[in-house]
Formats: structure tokens, sequence, C-alpha cells
């Protein structure tokens, strides 16, 4: 799978390449507003709760109830969602849990969605539910008309036995890591965004439905 892979990243990546040096200013405007959106907006708004989020799961021991789980993991939002329904020691098939768990963090949908790019008041609570109760539909539908998948085995996180200051360090190193690499991932994906907006500029639909299929943050604020 990999080697039919490579060759099509290498195809993009040299593409990529001869669009940043045949048009410079494009790429600085895109990557300049990419940071602008990772430091302004999903740092103090997703930062915390990836913090709180992880601390949460500290605390809170392990249970073998996919339930208890898969609401931990709509919290927590994904990848980790799916991570804790994978790393779930029970029998059985997981996929409805798993599809159910993979979703947006709330963080994400309530402030960064809901109120600071559509401006909705209370009805951002609304529009919470609605996603959540889209994904649980999704995950009855393809329980009931798709065949299980086999999970790939995933590392059981061990029992820590360090100070809970040290585990609370730890997780502010990871939160902290895991918001740079969606920094590194927008400030690229930013620059594709800003391409398909001169590119394509007479086709406002096209433009947010490209940009939205590449990076999920650059597409809404491109609504």
């Amino acid at each position: 799978m990999k080697q039919h892979i490579r060759p099509v990243l290498l195809i993009i990546t040299f593409i990529s390449i001869f669009f940043l040096l045949c048009f410079p200013k494009l790429a600085l405007a895109g990557s300049k507003e990419g940071l602008m959106l990772w430091f302004n907006t999903l740092i103090p708004t997703l930062l915390p709760f990836l913090i709180l989020s992880s601390l949460l799961r500290l605390l809170i021991p392990k249970r073998h109830n996919l339930w208890f789980m898969t609401g931990l993991g709509i919290i927590s939002g994904y990848p980790i969602g799916a991570k804790l329904i994978a790393e779930m020691d029970t029998k059985g098939p997981k996929d409805f849990f798993l599809s159910a768990a993979n979703n947006p963090s709330p963080m994400f949908v309530l402030i960064l969605v809901g109120q600071t790019t559509l401006n909705l008041g209370g009805e951002r609570y609304l529009f919470m539910a609605t996603l959540i109760l889209c994904s649980l539909l999704s995950a009855f539908l393809g329980n009931l008309f798709l065949p299980n998948s086999k999970m790939l085995p995933v590392e059981q996180n061990q029992a820590s036995s360090e100070p809970l200051l040290k585990e609370i360090d730890n997780i502010l190193l990871t939160s902290f890591l895991t918001i740079t690499k969606i920094g590194g991932y927008v400030i690229l994906f930013s620059i594709f965004s800003e391409f398909m907006t001169v590119f394509f500029a007479n086709y406002p639909t096209l433009q947010v439905l490209l940009a939205g299929s590449l990076e999920l943050t650059s597409g809404i604020f491109l609504l």
C-alpha cells in the first residue's frame, strides 16, 4: 500500500514546490493567514480543552464499558475518541462505538464553529446536539448494513507509577505538541486554500468545498 502512495505523494510534493516558487506572494499570504488563524483562534480555543480533557482521562479510571468510554471520547474529540475505543479490552465489534466517538470536540464545535464563525447564541448547543445525533445515526446505519471491520491492535497504556504532578507535566507537553502539529497542518493547507481563492475566484462554492476537504478549519473560515 505504501509503495502505491509514495509516487502520488512525490508528484504532489513537486507540484506544491512548483507553485510555491511561481507564486511566492500567494504562498506568503496563505502562510500568514494560517499562522494568525492558529495563534489567535485555535490556541486559545482548543489548547485549554486539550489539557483539561487529558486531565479528565488521567483522573477517571478506565472502565470496561464502551458506552462510558464513548461519552468520554465525544468530550475529548477526535482522534482521542477513536483511540480510547481502540484501547478498550473488550470482546466483540467496536465499529458502532468507534464511529460514534470519532467527532470534533465540543470546544471546537461550540466556540470555534458555533460562536466565532457562525455567530450563534444558544443555538450552538442545538448545533452540537445535531452533530452528535447524526454521528450516532450514521454509526447505527453503518453497523446495520456494513460488515464489521477488523481493528488493528493498539498499544495499551500501562498504569503509570509517576507522581501526579509529573503526569500533569506530561499532559501539558503532549497538549502543546498536539496544538503545534495542528498549527503546522493549518498553515500548510491555508497556503493551498489561498491558491484556490485566487484560481477559483469566480466559483465561491467550489472554493469552500475544496478548502474544506483539505483542512476543516480553513474551509470553515471561508464560509
